[in-house]
């Protein structure tokens, strides 16, 4: 977007006589964010430090790479720095004893992460170990939560000075800006909605409009460039027992609420790099990248479980609602071609349903 070079005289002025007038107020701005900022810093430091140091021991268990030894006991002196740095600092005197407690909470998941990395990887006691990591994962996150009621009092606090000033700073400066912009919005608003509709087209192409999971056809897409890269990758199948019941006894409504709440509570459990889709009605498809089947083994077990102990809230009848999952697992090393190992997770995943349901089945 060019501004008309006649526009440029008068924008300068402008702009010189703001900075006179009310450089004074900018620089107030500025002194509250920096003070409030440098004491959110370390919070949100610790939070970051703790949702970092759940992934060695994690990619332990699916891996086993000794080198995610180095990086949790890396990951236990970051959080301990930022524990000491909290405690230490006379802006948090009076949770000082919270943050000590919260510290103990530390202890303990320190413990549950070394434990970890003294599982051995024998591919067969997949269950236990996912167990480990479950209660791994939910005692550090619940330990992350926890601290965002010290940043998000300090934030609400900045944010109430911010918004004196800014109000004051707004009427005084809108009323001199606004003839110069007016002809500037109808660009900036034209390149937004456009950038918006790009995006808006391409999550119609790959995204599935109920759950917000990929849809097939993105599946369909990332098993062909397997086939075509010759990459090794994993597939696990799901299917949500009884999945036909809940619509014939809750109505339609509440399937759908099950199904949305299904693909939240699984993103939650997976990596980055795993790609989740619905496959069709509540039969779901999840790619693992580089991953061998036994440790797709231990992650099927983790979303079983995961599933199993979250029941789901149907908001028409008040009802919560417990859920159960079949999977099958299949693997392949870059040679198979990708539509035979999804038929192979389905018939391991068939196998589950027939044996009883909620539980997972290796392929053959």
């Amino acid at each position: 977007m060019v501004v008309s070079m006649t526009l440029l005289p008068v924008l300068s002025l402008v702009l010189i006589t703001i900075f006179f007038f009310f450089h004074p107020i900018f620089a107030k701005m500025e002194f509250i964010a920096d003070t409030v900022y440098e004491e959110i810093r370390p919070i949100r430091g610790l939070q970051m430090a703790l949702i970092v140091s759940m992934m060695a021991p994690n990619d332990f268990l699916l891996h086993g790479n000794m080198e995610e030894k180095k990086i949790w006991e890396q990951s236990k002196d970051e959080v301990d720095h930022y524990f000491i740095m909290l405690i230490n600092n006379p802006a948090y005197a009076a949770e000082k004893r919270k943050l000590l407690l919260l510290r103990e909470e530390w202890d303990k998941c320190i413990l549950l992460g070394d434990q970890l990395f003294q599982v051995r990887d024998s591919g067969v006691v997949f269950k236990s170990a996912a167990d480990l990591m479950e209660k791994f994962d939910l005692s550090v996150e619940t330990l992350a939560g926890d601290l965002d009621s010290f940043a998000t009092y300090r934030e609400s606090a900045v944010r109430s000075a911010y918004h004196t000033i800014h109000a004051l700073k707004t009427k005084t400066i809108i009323a001199t800006l606004g003839a110069i912009l007016l002809g500037l919005i109808s660009g900036i608003f034209g390149s937004i909605w456009l950038a918006k509709s790009r995006r808006k087209m391409l999550e119609f192409m790959t995204k599935d409009a109920l759950t917000g999971a990929y849809n097939r056809r993105a599946l369909d897409d990332a098993l062909h460039i397997l086939n075509e890269d010759k990459i090794s990758f994993s597939v696990l199948l799901l299917d949500i027992d009884n999945f036909k019941s809940i619509n014939d006894m809750h109505g339609h409504d509440a399937g759908d609420s099950v199904l949305r709440s299904f693909v939240e509570g699984t993103q939650n459990v997976l990596r980055t790099d795993d790609l989740f889709g619905r496959y069709g009605g509540e039969e779901f498809l999840i790619l693992l990248y580089d991953t061998n089947l036994n440790h797709a083994a231990v992650l099927a077990e983790r979303i079983r479980r995961s599933v199993e102990l979250s029941p789901v809230f149907i908001p028409s009848s008040g009802a919560h609602l417990s859920l159960t999952v079949s999977i099958g697992c299949a693997a392949s090393d870059g040679l198979i071609p990708s539509e035979e190992v999804v038929r192979k997770a389905d018939k391991a995943m068939y196998m589950a349903k027939q044996s009883g349901r909620n539980q997972v089945r290796l392929a053959e």
